[in-house]
């Protein structure tokens, strides 16, 4: 992984499938620690696609990253095309963002237009439970 940019381009020319979305998933997030602009840009360039979507999770959940710009979090989580594994990426950020920030996550839930009106339901709804009856 001495260049994990160069391994994300060679991988996204790769034919669809497992192998490419392996590739990407281990290349991403080492790429968004070392160089976080030049790889957010590079991804934003690509069409949303399924084998992008476990690097880009990999990348919306790095704990660094949600501690220190957990809208940009919050960003490639809704980048994910896949509905339950966005849903569950946004959770894990939407969890990690109310430890540490509870003010700040549900600030962020109430202004935000960057959110899909479902997601901000159910993280609304998950962060502020009703009690049972």
């Amino acid at each position: 992984m001495a260049d994990p940019g160069s391994l994300a381009a060679y991988a996204i020319h790769l034919p669809p499938g497992e192998e490419r979305a392996q590739a990407l998933s281990q290349a991403l997030p080492q790429w968004v620690t070392r160089d976080t602009v030049v790889a957010s840009e590079w991804v934003n360039q690509l069409d949303s696609n399924p084998d992008l979507d476990t690097g880009v999770a990999a990348v919306a959940t790095l704990t660094n990253l949600v501690e220190r710009r957990p809208e940009i979090a919050v960003g490639w989580a809704e980048s994910i095309s896949e509905p339950v594994l966005r849903a569950n990426t946004l959770w894990l950020i939407a969890q990690q963002w109310a430890r540490n920030d509870p003010a700040g996550i549900q600030r962020f839930l109430a202004t935000t237009p960057e959110l899909s009106a479902h997601d901000r339901t159910a993280l609304l709804n998950g962060l502020n439970p009703t009690p049972d009856s």
